[in-house]
């Protein structure tokens, strides 16, 4: 940006700006907003996403933009400020006129070379944000305290600060009154108890008066507004979220103004899905709304018979009545029941195949349901990874299991039917990238050896014939190190954002 000559610096709190240049913070840039244009250029040109925040975060003249590091595989949350604001909460109801000032007196970080603020003009900003912003403060016998990882920050920026700076830049941003004001204060000794501290705030309205985005009653009832829907909604998520499931996956982070992504990771077993699933929302999860969709088969009778099995037991022994002879034990049965049991906790054939087909039914019909919620996250601009993807082409790609043979009842032939209208739907509703993790069967087998090898290359046939239309499938060598595929795969979901 120097090279560029765009005015910027990074004003919230340059004793972090080493954690937010590792991407563990925001970056929080204030920049002219006179060179808006070229800033979004530069950005752009080294693969920056603009996105959006959340409503209830947003803040006037600010943007957001992600950057991804392809060396460190890191993401960084560029948070630009074209204007500054404060006040309670999200609500930023003051607007502080200061960008001018703060540009013209930032420094080169000794550190790390990037612009930050004069230590004794964060200082000011620093003590005013305090004081207008409760996040600042806390409870403390009565009075409100300065929390003490601030006050340790404004502690060491006095420190290395001169107290004549500190005086010229009060006067400069809160007048001569508040100016004063801040020195008798830094002269008299640091207040950590914000009894006289807050006096601060007194002083500083007039100059800000005009500057409030809305009178004093309606920033009462926005603040409080914001804090009861807050409420309702974490009530709605905990209680009852199936009412409404477009609010069911709201969350705080950042999300693509465009749609966001479906990511879909299949491969054999022992090929690590689930590690790769689970890495690329560690990664994305904490800028962005990301979840894992689990859509694999599991043991359809096994699962269903061990759950039936305990809802008998729970309501027999709540009537009194004792397992029989080689039943398993109440207090047991939640640990004990495993697909390992005994022939006596398992269901005779006839009842086995129609469980297992109502079973397969249930599990399509999920998964549809699954990919339907799936996409209205996308649509918001979050992201999905599934662990796993269904073909609609073969059983061993986690495709319709429901074989019907010649004399088979109707019934099963109306159940069979009904589970491949399931996967046909779904085929029409594909991922927007396909990972598909190539694993020769011998070593999967060696990662797997409680799997018969007769199945892994079944699998692994049916893996390679798979084919999704349009949708981009990247082929990944899964010998390779875990952090290399973990690598390759980011790199790919970046470009296609």
């Amino acid at each position: 940006m120097q090279d560029e000559e765009v005015r910027h610096c990074y004003w919230k709190s340059s004793l972090h700006v080493g954690a937010s240049l590792q991407g563990l913070k925001d970056y929080d840039l204030l920049v002219d907003r006179a060179h808006k244009r070229a800033l979004e250029r530069l950005l752009v040109f080294n693969d920056f996403k603009l996105t959006s925040a959340p409503r209830a975060q947003s803040l006037p003249s600010t943007e957001n933009w992600v950057g991804f590091d392809r060396k460190s595989g890191l993401l960084v949350h560029l948070h630009v400020h074209y204007a500054i604001y404060s006040g309670e909460g999200a609500l930023a109801e003051v607007r502080l006129p200061w960008e001018d000032h703060l540009l013209a007196h930032s420094i080169s970080s000794p550190h790390f070379g990037v612009q930050i603020l004069e230590p004794a003009l964060e200082f000011v900003v620093l003590s005013v944000r305090a004081a207008l912003e409760k996040k600042y403060t806390e409870e403390s016998g009565g009075s409100r305290k300065l929390r003490a990882c601030y006050a340790d920050d404004l502690l060491e920026l006095l420190g290395q600060s001169r107290r004549e700076d500190i005086a010229f830049h009060g006067l400069k941003l809160l007048g001569p009154g508040a100016g004063q004001k801040l020195c008798a204060l830094i002269t008299g000794g640091f207040p950590q108890h914000l009894d006289r501290w807050l006096d601060l705030v007194e002083l500083v309205e007039p100059g800000l008066h005009g500057h409030r985005r809305w009178g004093a009653v309606q920033t009462r009832m926005r603040y409080q507004w914001r804090q009861k829907s807050a409420l309702a909604r974490a009530a709605y998520r905990k209680f009852a979220p199936d009412v409404l499931p477009t609010l069911r996956r709201e969350t705080n982070k950042l999300h693509l103004r465009e749609r966001g992504l479906l990511i879909a990771v299949i491969g054999p077993d022992g090929a690590g899905k689930t590690t790769l699933a689970a890495e690329i929302e560690a990664w994305l999860a904490p800028h962005f709304d990301a979840q894992v969709i689990y859509f694999g088969k599991g043991d359809f009778v096994s699962s269903t018979w061990q759950a039936l099995a305990r809802t008998k037991w729970k309501i027999l022994g709540a009537a009194g009545i004792e397992p029989r002879t080689g039943d398993i034990g109440v207090e047991n049965v939640a640990s004990a029941i495993t697909p390992t049991t005994s022939d006596s906790q398992r269901p005779e054939r006839g009842r086995r195949q129609l469980l297992s087909d109502l079973s397969r039914v249930a599990f399509a019909n999920r998964l549809l349901r699954d990919r339907r919620e799936a996409s209205e996250t996308c649509e918001r601009g979050g992201f999905v990874i599934t662990d796993r993807f269904p073909s609609f082409a073969d059983k061993f790609a986690d495709g319709p299991g429901i074989e019907v043979a010649e004399g088979d009842p109707s019934f099963r032939r109306r159940i069979a039917r009904f589970e491949r209208d399931c996967f046909q739907r779904l085929h029409e509703l594909p991922p927007d990238i396909v990972f598909r993790l190539a694993l020769p069967p011998m070593v999967a087998w060696m990662r797997k050896p409680d799997h018969r090898l007769s199945e892994i290359e079944a699998k692994a046939a049916a893996l390679e014939k798979i084919d999704f239309g349009e949708t981009p499938m990247i082929v990944i060598d899964a010998t390779l190190a875990a952090d290399e595929v973990v690598r390759e795969v980011k790199n790919h979901i970046w470009t296609l954002i």
